[in-house]
């Protein structure tokens, strides 16, 4: 099936959803359902590391089906993503997509990156996802990890931050990850740079845990370790963010002789499904988005019919 947009119309689709719903799967059918052409584009934080391919289910080069992606590892693991830089970027990507006559596609689970490309966002010091994040790595690492990283983005900052009082580290770290305190309004509130067609993918909760659960235990077995050490070597133990990512955090615990490979797994699997639960709540604020079940098998067709619309 082959779609034509309407003339001289090239609209930014944008795929969503919680982890292993196929978002991957779906951003590449509908490409190659376009006549005039389609790009994809990554919105998942993690997936913008270089060499973190394994543990982000990031695609690899031959299953891309000879589509245009951008964005995918353009960063070094010692880099801190910065939703601000990645709003630059992506906007850029979308317009010379457009200008070429071709359909953008935006495809990821991170919620903040999603929202921040296609509305006003106005970079706030209060964040659901972010502070989520930070309070996990809390959590799971003390309050060390996140003082070093508050340190690296805003030293000036860190001077009126007492480092031994987690919950101000955490406030302070949220702030500077989003590059200042302005507002904070909600995704409803905010006006919007381009209005996407919006699909966003979710299912069956107990066949996606099974899934999730399935695609940790595939990853230790089809190298994490190995691509773990590998980026230990180019500074991962020195990336404030890359490091405290789901899979490759468990992996360096593996090498550091702290978890046994089963722990790491069951780590893995837990720290998954909390971070689906925060991809939900996020994108429940959701008002425009068009939800259908990744397990539809009239997925494709009903995907197509909300696109095409556009």
């Amino acid at each position: 099936m082959m779609w034509m947009t309407k003339p001289d119309s090239s609209p930014l689709v944008v795929i969503t959803g919680p982890t292993g719903v196929g978002k991957t799967r779906l951003s590449l059918d509908l490409a190659e359902a376009f006549q005039q052409g389609a790009e994809i584009i990554n919105a998942d934080s993690m997936q913008l590391y270089r060499g973190m391919n394994i543990g982000t289910a990031k695609i690899s080069a031959p299953e891309m089906r000879g589509i245009p992606h951008h964005l995918f590892s353009i960063l070094d693991v010692t880099e801190v993503a910065n939703v601000a830089q990645y709003r630059e970027r992506a906007r850029a990507e979308i317009i010379r997509i457009q200008q070429d006559g071709k359909v953008p596609i935006m495809v990821g689970g991170s919620g903040l990156y999603v929202t921040a490309v296609c509305q006003d966002l106005e970079f706030s010091s209060a964040d659901p996802e972010i502070r989520a994040e930070l309070e996990d790595i809390f959590e799971q690492s003390g309050v060390e990890p996140l003082w070093k990283e508050l340190l690296e983005l805003q030293p000036e900052a860190a001077e009126h931050v007492d480092s031994r009082n987690p919950r101000r580290v955490i406030r302070a770290l949220e702030a500077a990850r989003l590059g200042s305190a302005i507002s904070g309004k909600l995704p409803e509130d905010l006006d919007y740079w381009q209005k996407p067609s919006w699909i966003h993918l979710d299912g069956n909760r107990e066949r996606i845990k099974q899934l999730t659960a399935e695609r940790a235990k595939r990853m230790f077995a089809t190298g994490l370790i190995e691509e773990t050490r590998e980026l230990l070597k180019v500074g991962l133990h020195e990336g404030q963010t890359a490091s405290k990512a789901i899979g490759y955090s468990q992996a360096i615990a593996v090498i550091d002789g702290e978890l046994s490979i089963e722990e790491a797994i069951e780590s893995t699997i837990s720290a998954t499904h909390r971070y689906i639960r925060r991809q939900r709540s996020w994108f429940a604020k959701r008002l425009d988005l068009n939800l259908l079940d990744c397990f539809d098998s009239e997925l494709f067709t009903k995907a197509g019919e909300i696109v095409f619309k556009a």
